[in-house]
């Protein structure tokens, strides 16, 4: 992803900080224990709710960025 916001938009890829995990050596292992990690925090219902809104609202960003990268790059 990074790769291609920095070709496309002419941005440093140090700029880009948001896609890269340095502090995690094995970032897929960390991924696949995440919803274990979700599923155990002490979080109320509201909270619940507000998080789940958030990623969701996450997933809508990235999604219209890759169609926009996507278009762009004549994938689309």
């Amino acid at each position: 992803m990074a790769a291609l916001v920095a070709r496309h938009y002419g941005i440093a890829r140090d700029a880009l900080t948001m896609y890269s995990f340095p502090q995690l050596p094995k970032p897929k292992v960390f991924k696949d224990g995440y919803p274990e990690l979700l599923d155990r925090a002490p979080l109320s219902e509201e909270q619940r709710e507000a998080l789940i809104d958030e990623a969701m609202e996450g997933f809508r960003i990235n999604a219209a960025l890759f169609a926009q990268l996507g278009e762009q790059d004549g994938c689309l």
